[in-house]
């Protein structure tokens, strides 16, 4: 009703629900509509066969039981370097198959990106592009980050981002003014948090 562009469940809803009737209803939700993403997580091994392998462990996948599409699911993965330090981004990852997963990110900009700017990787030459702009990635397909905003500063809608309370969402009686957003759904408790060392700031990011 308020008209987001693209929502990221950012929860890994990776177990059935004890309650089938709960899978159920986010299930039937998912296929109503086909801007939302879900979060899947690849486990890679502490150590692959071969240097600038990225063969997966394993990876957790929504639950069979959401009957997610596979355009509805991106990567979460974040590698940090040896100094501990998150610098980049894996725009792709492969799969148990090579097929390779988006990244969270890129998933959610896609949907807001007209056809002829979506971020996707060339199979014929392994680049990633940014409609015929190629993205300057590594051999583990990741591009340097550029940061938005300053860590910890003040949040609203003038630095990129504005937080809202998902019970304040839920209860509200009228359309937000989300219309043409990018929308986070996700913990935002600090034990929760995805937090990584950055290397301009002493904060995390």
């Amino acid at each position: 009703q308020s008209g987001a562009a693209a929502i990221g469940i950012d929860v890994v809803l990776a177990e059935p629900s004890k309650n089938p009737a709960d899978d159920k209803a986010l299930a039937d939700v998912l296929a109503k509509y086909s801007n939302i993403i879900l979060p899947v997580q690849i486990n890679y091994p502490s150590k692959q066969q071969s240097a600038g392998d990225l063969v997966p462990e394993r990876i957790d996948y929504p639950s069979s039981t959401l009957t997610t599409k596979r355009d509805q699911m991106a990567h979460i993965n974040v590698f940090v370097d040896k100094d501990g330090k998150a610098r980049k981004l894996p725009v792709g990852l492969p799969d148990e198959k090579g097929t390779y997963i988006p990244a969270f990110s890129v998933a959610l900009a896609n949907l807001v990106l007209e056809d002829n700017e979506k971020v996707k990787r060339d199979s014929a030459t392994g680049e990633w592009k940014r409609g015929s702009e190629v993205v300057p990635t590594n051999d583990r397909n990741q591009v340097t980050t550029e940061f938005f905003t300053e860590p910890r500063q003040k949040v609203d809608a003038t630095t990129g981002y504005e937080l809202l309370s998902f019970v304040d969402v839920l209860n509200s009686t009228k359309p937000l003014p989300l219309k043409g957003s990018i929308v986070l759904v996700g913990p935002f408790v600090t034990a929760m948090q995805d937090e990584y060392p950055t290397p301009i700031s002493p904060v995390k990011m």
